[in-house]
């Protein structure tokens, strides 16, 4: 006996206290210790980084014990949980070292390998003198071919610097594409899409202009030579209505 209680007694109460707030603070208890280490533990960015989140970039507003607050790049405001984030795979673009960039070129498959070789050559001569935003050795591979003409070639370039600054990224991107198309149009590769045959449906007669642009009654000549009869038959019938009121008159 405890002051006049029995033990068993007790024990119920407390087991069934315990169980009852097993079942309503026990979800609640796991997320908080998982939001803790999280934080201390894991820590993944700081206010101001710049991460990428299922291949979306945001910039980390703030964070506290539960939740983190995250901007887009749109100016749209998200909120996650730290729980919820600690189950995704989180990239650090401030915490990245010197950060390699894909472009993509498509030309005629059919461009000559010199040509190719030679656009090698300048490229990595372009950033050879620009070696405070760009390492001068990149790589270039063609990445496939489609339908037959058209080739897609993939640039890796890797930059002085990581990504956390979006906009001076974005700069330098636009620049070595502008030098791209540059020695392209010097080189003379590009791709012009292959002539396609046009078909015109007009009603119960259909007709087609090909790449050498044929007149479409070349095509129907049988339809061009009705067509002709009609008019010499109208022809010779105004004849005949002019003769017959000639013949009215005279009479």
């Amino acid at each position: 006996m405890i002051y006049q209680h029995s033990v068993s007694t007790v024990l119920v109460s407390v087991s069934s206290v315990v169980v009852a707030g097993t079942f309503a603070f026990g979800n609640s208890v796991k997320t908080l210790f998982e939001s803790i280490l999280f934080l201390f533990a894991t820590h993944p960015f700081d206010i101001g980084d710049n991460v990428i989140i299922e291949e979306t970039v945001y910039t980390v507003v703030k964070f506290d014990l539960l939740s983190s607050v995250l901007r887009t790049a749109e100016k749209s405001t998200v909120y996650m949980s730290n729980a919820e984030l600690a189950a995704k795979e989180i990239t650090n673009l401030r915490r990245s070292p010197d950060m390699i960039d894909w472009l993509i070129l498509e030309v005629d498959a059919f461009t000559p390998q010199r040509s190719l070789r030679e656009l090698q050559t300048r490229l990595s001569h372009w950033l050879g003198k620009r070696s405070m935003h760009f390492y001068p050795t990149f790589e270039m591979e063609i990445q496939d071919v489609k339908l037959m003409n058209k080739m897609s070639v993939r640039f890796w370039i890797q930059h002085r610097g990581n990504f956390q600054n979006r906009k001076k990224m974005r700069m330098r991107r636009q620049t070595v594409y502008l030098k791209l198309l540059r020695i392209c149009e010097q080189l003379k590769i590009g791709y012009v899409l292959p002539s396609q045959e046009v078909v015109y449906d007009d009603g119960p007669t259909s007709w087609a202009i090909g790449a050498t642009g044929r007149n479409p009654d070349d095509l129907f000549p049988e339809e061009k030579t009705l067509k002709k009869g009609k008019t010499t038959k109208k022809g010779n019938e105004d004849d005949e209505r002019k003769v017959i009121a000639a013949r009215t008159i005279v009479s």
